[in-house]
């Protein structure tokens, strides 16, 4: 028996390692959403983007998200950051 459990303990972590291979391939893919603001001249770094599965609004500052609000008219949320993008010099016709 004992040339046996070595086997067994190999073929265990190989299957181990299968799994976590398997998992990692069926991760879910980031999200990805319509561009909305888009980079321009004068907003070189700010970009808005629509995730319609979740119904969100993403804001980025360059690679990094700064914001996630309900696209929801009515919420607060969209409200202030409506407000912060018109504050912060953006056309409003681009909003």
């Amino acid at each position: 028996m004992a040339p046996t459990e070595p086997v067994i303990s190999i073929q265990t972590a190989a299957s181990d390692r299968h799994l976590a291979s398997k998992s990692a391939r069926s991760a879910p893919l980031p999200p990805s959403g319509q561009l909305i603001l888009g980079a321009d001249q004068r907003n070189p770094l700010l970009t808005v983007y629509h995730d319609e599965e979740h119904q969100q609004l993403r804001v980025y500052y360059g690679f990094e998200i700064i914001e996630i609000v309900p696209d929801d008219t009515r919420a607060g949320s969209y409200k202030l950051l409506l407000g912060r993008l018109d504050n912060s010099g953006l056309k409003l016709r681009s909003l």
